[in-house]
């Protein structure tokens, strides 16, 4: 482990907890509580449903945003079909117990992300939480903390966040992939 790292950033969805399963049948609840023609199924046990694929099938309009804000309010329900990624929370209590600041940094929604820190009662465990609601979530929370890149490490599991990372100057051998 670098001696220089200070800072642990670490995602929350398929990195910390797995949330697909949760995220997805909230989703279909949501399309049905609108009232809104279902244009594709929705397999709550397939791939990923994102507020980008919503937009997608319905468009940038109301309707779409009516169903995301109806899935972050009806999420709370389906808290028991997540769970806690158990090799990343050892990781985490790993740099934790070395002084090392942990600092969530997600693109969820802060009422859903503080939902999944309460449910599994490590929201403490944070020195802080970034909630990141366009563009490189990275790149933003090393300015608004003011880290350098050599600074920090990376746990994260999506390919297209880790590149967000490395252009935003952390090294790769500073990044952790973890699978979901």
């Amino acid at each position: 482990m670098n001696n220089k790292i200070e800072y642990v950033l670490v995602d929350l969805d398929g990195t910390l907890i797995e949330t697909d399963l949760a995220n997805n049948m909230a989703y279909k609840e949501a399309i049905g509580v609108c009232a809104y023609k279902r244009e594709v199924f929705i397999d709550v046990n397939g791939p990923r449903i994102t507020r980008a694929d919503i937009t997608k099938i319905y468009g940038e309009n109301e309707k779409a945003e009516n169903i995301i804000r109806t899935k972050e309010s009806i999420f709370y329900k389906y808290l028991p079909l997540t769970s806690l990624i158990t090799s990343t929370m050892a990781l985490l209590l790993q740099y934790r117990n070395s002084n090392k600041k942990l600092i969530l940094v997600t693109n969820c929604k802060s009422k859903r992300a503080v939902e999944l820190l309460e449910y599994y009662d490590i929201d403490s465990m944070f020195y802080a939480q970034f909630y990141n609601d366009c563009g490189n979530k990275y790149t933003k929370v090393l300015t608004e903390y003011n880290i350098s890149p050599q600074n920090a490490m990376l746990i994260e599991n999506e390919e297209s966040q880790i590149r967000n990372a490395i252009m935003a100057g952390i090294s790769i051998k500073n990044i952790i992939k973890v699978q979901g």
